[in-house]
């Protein structure tokens, strides 16, 4: 390159200056280096070597279990005792991490085992696995070892964190394996909304590990006031249930307990009483339910809402090609508009004509009437595209093949009051992984940006490319004051009728029913501005998470609000700031307070 510059300019036309033609050239000689240097595409590595040691971190946990004693120590001596092991200096090629953990994960160090106190209410081991990897996230964190009594009662289950890791966990147990006595409140199931006068009933289940052949008293209590009190024996699975009930007589959210008296020898008798929340209405539900035809969704779904005391509900049966059974109805506007809840299953099906459903979708959009979608296998599509601003999806423009399905629950499904079946996350997954499959069609259909996910549908094996795959299932939307709910598969009818064939019931169809009626009904989260905590009851020691949501005035979600909370009691004051997390919604959590 530079010979063919010093060539190209040893003369020139007309001749320059010898110095001016060694700057041409230089210039020249260096543009052609780069250009072929760039060509090339050099990379420029630099490396350096740094020495680290493995990382192990020590778990410990300071929750108020590992105070008991089994024999003569207690479980935390036994703890600590093992923390004073030479093992710990004996090896100069790994660094030990020392943490202590119940509901959260604080660093401490060996010299100073003395100070720490086993005084915690309740352990979240997911929670801390959590922390400790953002801790560690820029270190050489090569394995755990766990000094626990295995007990884990607040948070999402370990495991799943765990294995999300990719690193050994070595637990080192404390404590004997075996169940102490106790008698335990372990759920309660009743409605979360009812209505004054209308009895209500309350289940509950009980555990009482130690105490087989016993008979237990449990007693409902509103405040000091005696509800209802039954006996309950118990079996050699040491589990029993039983239902209570209780009648509203004022409006408004009202807080009940059910509790057992204390039995010689428990282990701890802060688990002997559980409260529970109820909203109570004025007015009952009045539902009107059309479907396409008598299908057994239909019939299963009917026979639920009849059971429930709080509902009145109208059936409409269509005709093969129009019209209804029920030719007595009146499908006037001021008649429609007395219903607080409007159900479409299977409907409007394909070649079918009648004057309801315009009315319907008129009554949806301008009375802002909640509205709950169930799939069937003769829908009309392009009719119910219809109602596209309201429900929670769009309809597929091409109907897809039936394929069996089992549902899912989502994260969010975990939490929601329309999906959470059980008070328990483990519970509550287990119960919906025991249900049969559905036949799912709309696995095309797009959800809209607001909506949200509560179930999954994953195909049975064997069902082509979309096998094991996971597509929506039970999804809900909330527009301001517009609800709507859409199941987009068929075939519920399978999750009460083959429950009872492999020896379960069908609580989890009814409690369902019961959960997404009184979600769609409920006007008091429709408000501009709400904010809720995540659940009713927390545990001590538990931070309180809290969800809200802003609507402008046209009750569409509204990002970049300014959302702060105050909490206060007759001694404290709390502030928190709740942070946007998109589509009007923001989240923020209280520290841990004591109990009470």
């Amino acid at each position: 390159m530079i010979g063919s510059s010093i060539y190209l300019y040893r003369r020139t036309n007309p001749p320059v200056h010898p110095r001016l033609k060694l700057f041409l050239t230089v210039l020249r000689a260096t543009a052609l280096a780069l250009i072929v240097f760039i060509l090339f595409e050099p990379v420029l590595k630099l490396s350096y070597n740094r020495e680290e040691k493995p990382i192990v971190a020590v778990l410990l946990d300071t929750s108020a279990s590992m105070s008991i004693k089994d024999e003569e120590q207690s479980r935390s001596q036994i703890a600590l005792m093992q923390l004073s092991a030479p093992l710990f200096n004996d090896f100069s090629d790994v660094r030990f991490d020392f943490y202590q953990f119940n509901h959260q994960l604080l660093p401490f160090k060996p010299d100073n085992l003395d100070l720490i106190q086993f005084k915690a209410d309740g352990t979240d081991l997911g929670h801390s696995l959590k922390r400790l990897r953002e801790l560690t996230s820029e270190q050489h964190l090569s394995a755990i070892l766990l000094l626990s009594d295995g007990i884990n009662n607040l948070g999402e289950n370990p495991l799943r964190t765990a294995e999300e890791l990719s690193l050994p966990v070595f637990p080192l147990s404390v404590g004997k394996p075996i169940d102490k006595k106790d008698v335990i409140i372990a759920n309660i199931v009743t409605n979360q909304v009812t209505y004054v006068n209308n009895e209500l009933p309350v289940d509950v289940t009980i555990r009482a590990p130690g105490y087989s052949g016993e008979r237990l008293k449990l007693d409902l209590y509103q405040k000091d006031k005696l509800l209802d009190s039954k006996y309950v024996d118990i079996g050699e699975l040491a589990e029993a249930k039983l239902r209570l009930f209780f009648t509203p007589a004022e409006t408004g959210f009202r807080q009940f307990r059910v509790e057992t008296p204390v039995l010689e020898g428990e282990l701890t008798a802060v688990n002997n009483q559980k409260s529970f929340f109820v909203k109570v209405l004025e007015s009952r539900i009045r539902i009107l339910c059309v479907t396409g035809s008598p299908c057994p969704d239909f019939a299963f779904i009917r026979r639920a809402l009849d059971r429930d005391p709080d509902i009145e509900a109208d059936y409409l049966i269509a005709k093969p090609r129009h019209d209804f059974y029920q030719e007595s109805f009146d499908e006037s506007s001021d008649n429609l508009k007395n219903y607080d809840l409007v159900i479409l299953l299977g409907f409007p099906p394909k070649n079918h004509s009648s004057k309801i459903f315009a009315s319907l979708e008129q009554l949806v959009r301008n009375e802002r009437i909640p509205l709950l979608f169930i799939a069937g296998n003769n829908i009309n599509y392009r009719a119910l595209s219809e109602l596209d601003a309201i429900l929670p999806f769009r309809p597929p423009a091409i109907e897809s093949p039936e394929r069996l399905a089992s549902a899912a629950v989502s994260p969010t499904g975990l939490k929601h009051p329309v999906s959470r079946i059980h008070e328990t996350e483990t519970e509550n997954q287990a119960l919906w992984n025991e249900l049969p499959p559905l036949f799912h069609s709309l696995y095309n259909a797009k959800l809209t940006p607001t909506s949200e996910v509560l179930l999954n549908a994953k195909f049975e094996p064997g069902q082509g490319s979309s096998s094991g795959k996971e597509f929506p299932l039970l999804v809900i939307q909330k527009l301001g004051q517009q609800k709507s709910m859409a199941f987009l598969a068929h075939g519920l009818w399978r999750w009460d009728l083959m429950m009872w064939g492999v020896g379960k019931d069908n609580q989890l169809f009814q409690q369902l029913v019961s959960n997404c009626v009184r979600w769609l009904v409920n006007k008091e989260d429709t408000k501009p501005v709400l904010i809720t905590p995540e659940r009713e009851i927390f545990r001590s020691g538990e931070p309180i998470s809290f969800l809200g949501q802003v609507y402008d005035e046209n009750y569409l979600p509204m990002d970049g609000a300014e959302l702060k909370l105050n909490v206060f009691d007759a001694d404290n004051r709390y502030e928190i700031t709740l942070s946007g997390i998109g589509d009007g919604k923001y989240e923020g959590a209280l520290g841990a307070l004591e109990g009470g």
